[in-house]
């Protein structure tokens, strides 16, 4: 199967995830922002945002949402 999405992405970097590698998302994500603290996690529309930036700001993002019942937050990515 073709996955021309993937052309993009720098080499070395894998194309899967080892699901056994993290116990769950927010883990991925955690380790991910330790160990690549300094590199960019995004880029869109001329704006980087870093792991770190992306750590530090989910973090300041969730007690909003915790002290807020019902609550609801989506992730859109295209």
């Amino acid at each position: 199967m073709e996955r021309p999405w993937l052309a993009p992405i720098p080499g070395g970097i894998p194309a899967e995830i080892d699901l056994d590698r993290y116990a769950s998302l927010n883990d991925m994500l955690a380790t991910s922002c330790a160990r690549f603290a300094d590199l960019p996690a995004f880029n869109s529309m001329g704006t980087v945002l870093t792991f770190r930036q992306l750590d530090e700001g989910s973090r300041a993002f969730a007690p909003g949402c915790r002290s807020a019942p019902g609550c609801v937050a989506a992730i859109a990515l295209h």
